[in-house]
């Protein structure tokens, strides 16, 4: 689950442009996270608002699921892995009965975007959208804003950043999945 410093550093300078491209279309904080022992480590924040008070931040350590960021990763993590993380009984049981594992599917079935409004920071409104390689998902990327946002809105920009930071760097690995899906429609 966790990424070392040297892949880490290598999706921080691929993402930096996709990052800022965000920010600069949406006015919203934009946040660059991986998975290490089941703790969103936010890599990268861009943007402030001065109203807003967000508790992530470079080097901060969250529990990857309760935020957007984490669950966008965690979408696509074995199940069993996932209870071994954070126990059982809190994969099973959650806000009115759902199950960590139910939201977690249906993360998968919408592609890996997850939106979030006032779950664990009543305040924020988040969207965030897996960045994944060849071996699975290695990061994620969230937009957040205050509580009422409609996110929906700017979810395909979070989508297709996640997805030009993954081409960016596996260019090889994009161009041979593209080539499968070809085959298969033909």
């Amino acid at each position: 689950l966790g990424s070392g410093v040297r892949n880490e550093t290598m999706l921080r300078e691929a993402a930096a442009p996709r990052l800022q491209e965000l920010h600069l279309r949406t006015g919203l904080v934009v946040q660059l996270g991986v998975l290490q022992s089941g703790d969103v480590y936010y890599l990268d924040k861009i943007g402030f608002r001065a109203n807003l008070e967000i508790p992530s931040g470079v080097g901060v350590r969250l529990p990857a699921h309760r935020t957007a960021l984490g669950k966008a990763m965690l979408a696509w993590v074995e199940p069993e892995v996932v209870e071994l993380l954070y126990g059982m009984s809190a994969c099973r049981t959650g806000r009115g009965g759902d199950s960590l594992h139910r939201e977690l599917a249906r993360i998968r079935a919408a592609g890996g975007l997850t939106f979030a409004a006032g779950e664990t920071f009543e305040h924020l409104a988040c969207v965030a959208a897996a960045i994944r390689g060849p071996q699975g998902q290695v990061g994620a990327v969230s937009l957040t804003g205050e509580a009422g946002l409609p996110m929906e809105r700017v979810a395909g920009l979070v989508a297709n950043a996640a997805r030009r930071i993954s081409e960016e760097l596996w260019p090889d690995h994009q161009a041979s999945s593209r080539s499968r899906r070809l085959s298969l429609v033909r």
